[in-house]
């Protein structure tokens, strides 16, 4: 199955009428059944990519050459989740609340906001840590993605 991304073409006014006209429309296009997705866009491949070896790499690095040798790019990671993210509270059973902290739903323009937090945050100035922008990364890899999820 196709899947088609119409996060930029639609509105408010969008309906499930015109969802199903939609859909209709592009399998007789394609040839194929087509899954349509409504919402924010969502942040590409390329965008985690960046995060995880551009942005956590340098700091895991410069926290090791400081002397931190057991820390990792997931830890980071649960660390800046903790800092930067409301909590999601998932009630269960017995009153009790789970709390977590999560990336998977950020817009690509959350995410941004989520990764320019961490690229100036006061540890990474401490520690002197070099993190290329987007642009930079962009550039650098040829590779040419709109923006963070598109």
């Amino acid at each position: 199955m196709q899947s088609i991304d119409m996060t930029d073409m639609v509105d408010e006014a969008f309906t499930a009428n015109t969802m199903a006209a939609v859909k209709n429309y592009l399998a007789a296009r394609i040839g194929k059944r087509a899954r349509v997705r409504v919402g924010p866009p969502e942040r590409s491949t390329e965008a985690n990519s960046y995060y995880w070896a551009y942005v956590l790499g340098p700091i895991v690095v410069a926290l090791r050459e400081a002397g931190y040798e057991r820390i990792n790019a997931k830890m980071l990671h649960d660390h800046y989740k903790c800092m930067y993210l409301p909590p999601e509270i998932n009630a269960v059973p017995a009153g009790l609340s789970i709390v977590s902290y999560s990336t998977r739903h950020l817009s690509s323009a959350d995410f941004t906001r989520y990764v320019d937090s961490i690229r100036t945050s006061e540890l990474v100035t401490k520690l002197g840590a070099y993190i290329e922008t987007p642009e930079q990364y962009q550039d650098r890899t040829q590779n040419r993605f709109e923006s963070w999820g598109i």
